[in-house]
């Protein structure tokens, strides 16, 4: 059983579904789950264009698991993704793995391409924006207000949302050294959001 409905993702992420996003369904080691690659298919992380695409594939997770028992949880990468960077990177490793001794090394490539090409796309070097994400994992309303104020102070906020056990923050990049309550949150320059669980 899912937490948000459709209408409540698209108006809760409506400002971070544009450009191309990665959308995946997660098996969550820490609640039983696996996310052992050979237990997960094609479908399981779709990439999407716009935000047409980006809640239709929610849409698509959401109803896949609808009777599904496991802890899944649904996330999108917080940046859209730069498509010709994920493309050099990808002819990168391309190269690097057919230069390759072992031709088991180069049989997996390319069995595995589209799952290659999505990890392409999510490094780091493949963002085409720079948000960061604050995770403020078993934090209270209060704890969340005073980190929220701290924050303001410093960047804008984006957007921010509730989790499971706390909250999300989205902000515009900045120093975050400066910040008193660094130590309260996880923060992740580059991270994926949380959008249903």
């Amino acid at each position: 059983m899912y937490s948000r409905s459709l209408e409540e993702i698209k108006k809760i992420f409506k400002d971070k579904s544009d450009g191309i996003r990665i959308v995946m369904l997660s098996y969550r080691k820490k609640e039983g789950g696996t996310n052992h690659r050979t237990q997960h298919s094609d479908f399981k992380k779709v990439i999407t264009t716009n935000s047409e695409e980006f809640f239709n594939a929610i849409d698509n997770l959401q109803q896949l698991t609808e009777h599904d028992a496991r802890p899944l949880r649904i996330y999108a990468s917080v940046n859209s993704r730069n498509l010709d960077k994920a493309i050099h990177k990808f002819k990168q490793e391309q190269l690097d793995n057919e230069y390759s001794k072992e031709k088991s090394v180069i049989k997996n490539f390319y069995l595995d391409i589209r799952n290659q090409f999505v990890s392409c796309l999510m490094k780091k070097s493949s963002r085409a924006e720079s948000s960061f994400l604050f995770d403020l994992d078993g934090c209270d309303d209060r704890s969340f207000h005073t980190i929220y104020n701290q924050i303001e102070k410093l960047t804008k906020i984006q957007m921010y949302y509730q989790t499971k056990n706390g909250y999300h923050i989205i902000t515009e990049p900045f120093n975050y050294n400066k910040l008193e309550c660094r130590d309260q949150c996880d923060i992740h320059p580059d991270a994926l959001m949380l959008i249903d669980f």
